[in-house]
């Protein structure tokens, strides 16, 4: 159960971050990369907050 919502999270979270994003797609060509790349940082992200998240002591921090 976790690990779908932890797969849910990041998927929302890459589908924002693409809606907010799009206008930078230059190349229509290059959709597949350009989306790779953006779901990579998303990943990024995300472990990053999860890792200042658990230094700070959050509750649940560690679920992500």
């Amino acid at each position: 159960m976790r690990d779908e919502i932890v797969a849910d999270d990041v998927m929302q979270a890459f589908a924002l971050k693409a809606l907010e994003h799009f206008e930078q797609l230059r190349d229509a060509k290059a959709v597949q990369a350009w989306l790779r790349r953006l779901f990579e940082a998303t990943l990024i992200d995300l472990g990053t907050r999860c890792q200042r998240d658990v230094a700070s002591g959050r509750p649940n921090a560690a679920e992500l």
